[in-house]
């Protein structure tokens, strides 16, 4: 059976495409692997400014990449499509998922900002990772402000049942100051059942940006990545 999983962020530019293309690239060297935005907004060509374009950009051949939908604004997708005078089939976009997951042994959603960011006036992102039965991976910055994002976030995950996978702290800085270490060292003990992976802030204009990203976990790693190479986050004893 196909593993699905729906990646959300905190908050908009938190890191999702970044962690999404790495998700991918690590688990695809196994495994037949998707990676889709099921809605783009701020492009009117994702496969040459968008999501989709970042994707092509660091990811293998063999990597499945799509966009279902795609509004000019840099807007939620209802009202982008509103503004642009579209109309978003959340059905369609729920079985166009469905399809894409049965023909891959691990499929990834990136969504647009944040799990309750609308979709159409009734649908928000939480209802459309339930849908396709997706397991939720989390996205956030490791900067001051994350924690009471990413603890908002898992109670409205947890309030809707929704299986969260794993938390991504994206963008780790190499000079990390006081705040970015207890960040993390608070998370790893508040959730201490919860799969956290921290990747290193990179430069993306590097060509191997994602390829060479330095990836590290606290507790215990996912299912899905437990063959792939990862070094335990290590906290400096005296901050």
């Amino acid at each position: 059976m196909s593993d699905i999983f729906f990646i959300t962020g905190t908050d908009t530019d938190v890191g999702k495409t970044v962690a999404a293309s790495w998700l991918a690239f690590m688990v695809s060297k196994e495994r037949t692997t998707a990676l889709v935005k099921p809605m783009q907004t701020g492009s009117v060509s994702p496969e040459l400014n968008g999501d989709e374009a970042f994707y092509k950009n660091f990811l293998p051949e063999d990597v499945t990449i799509a966009t279902f939908s795609t509004y000019p604004e840099p807007l939620a997708p209802s009202i982008a499509a509103r503004r642009s005078e579209a109309i978003i089939d959340f059905d369609q976009i729920v079985k166009k998922s469905l399809s894409v997951s049965v023909d891959h042994d691990i499929s990834f959603f990136e969504g647009a900002g944040g799990l309750l960011v609308p979709i159409t006036d009734s649908k928000n992102m939480a209802d459309y990772a339930q849908r396709i039965d997706a397991q939720i991976i989390l996205v956030a910055r490791p900067d001051l402000g994350t924690l009471n994002h990413i603890l908002l976030t898992i109670e409205a995950i947890e309030q809707r049942k929704l299986d969260l996978a794993l938390l991504v702290i994206s963008g780790f800085p190499d000079q990390a100051e006081v705040v970015h270490w207890e960040n993390i060292q608070f998370l790893s003990k508040y959730f201490s059942e919860l799969p956290i992976l921290v990747l290193s802030k990179v430069d993306l204009n590097e060509p191997h940006a994602i390829q060479n990203m330095n990836a590290y976990f606290c507790n215990v790693l996912p299912k899905f990545l437990k063959d792939v190479p990862i070094s335990h986050f290590l906290i400096p004893e005296n901050l």
